[in-house]
């Protein structure tokens, strides 16, 4: 960690970047593409049913498709760490060091990036986004929530504040009194949630600990209807400087990300929120 510019990536190093999807809850499950600049992409608004034809009779009508595009811009995500020259040259393990500064700038990038993605979807409207608004929590808001979604919307998530989902949720019965919500164990034993058989991923920066009326509850849809693109490849970029601070006896590692996201298919989420007064 003598030279500028890029981090030599040790073969652990680079483990990290290349799984850091796994490590996330959200962009893991959008579709991803690597195309540079602003990526145009069509989307169906509209189309007529295929018919039935019998032999002989006349032609069916010529198919009334209506379709419209969504612009994805990139943007760069960023997180940088200044390392004093003591802590390098007097750190016992090197490769754990590397190890830690590596792990939290890649989470940190990775994790914004599931809360933005999870923000361009809120921001989303007609005909991507359905919106419905409950009086209260129960057993039937999520369905609610799902009942809006197209037949296409195959692998529905729920983003939801943590606090929400504990204090709110948890507790719930359906009408046979059991409960609504399932804890499994994913493959490293850590609990993975489920509220009416969907997996449960938590938001704290999008969505309250305590959401009055108005506020939304939670975001119910399937993240494939979601492109993100990635103009300069998927893995987070790890540069190390250690000229720019170097007055000050620092280094400079800088970890970003440039990915641009889009919701590109119509009726694949929709926003459960609070009514006003509830």
């Amino acid at each position: 960690m003598v030279d500028g510019g890029t981090i030599p990536t040790p073969v652990f190093v680079q483990e990290y970047l290349e799984t850091a999807w796994s490590r996330s809850r959200i962009a893991d499950k959008v579709r991803k593409t690597n195309f540079k600049g602003i990526l145009k992409i069509p989307y169906e608004i509209s189309s007529s049913d295929a018919v039935i034809h019998t032999e002989g009779s006349e032609a069916p009508a010529e198919e009334e498709l209506l379709t419209g595009s969504v612009l994805v811009t990139p943007k760069m995500i960023k997180k940088w760490i200044s390392v004093s020259d003591e802590i390098i040259a007097t750190h016992n393990d090197s490769a754990e060091f590397l190890r830690y500064v590596y792990d939290e700038l890649t989470f940190r990038i990775v994790k914004k990036l599931d809360e933005e993605i999870a923000a361009q979807v809120m921001a989303a409207s007609s005909p991507f986004v359905a919106s419905v608004d409950v009086a209260s929590v129960d057993a039937t808001t999520i369905l609610q929530g799902l009942a809006l979604l197209s037949d296409e919307a195959n692998n529905p998530t729920v983003v939801m504040n943590k606090n929400v989902f504990f204090n709110s949720f948890m507790g719930l019965l359906d009408t046979t009194q059991r409960p609504i919500y399932e804890v499994l164990l994913d493959n490293e034993k850590k609990p993975q949630y489920y509220l009416n058989g969907c997996e449960v991923v938590f938001d704290n920066e999008n969505f309250k600990s305590s959401p009055e009326g108005g506020d939304p509850i939670a975001l119910v849809g399937d993240f494939n209807g979601v492109v993100a693109n990635f103009p300069n490849g998927n893995d987070v970029s790890i540069l190390y400087d250690p000229y720019t601070s170097s007055k000050e006896d620092k280094n400079d590692v800088v970890a970003k990300l440039f990915v641009g996201v889009g919701v590109v298919k119509p009726a694949s989420f929709a926003l459960i929120g609070l009514e006003a007064g509830g």
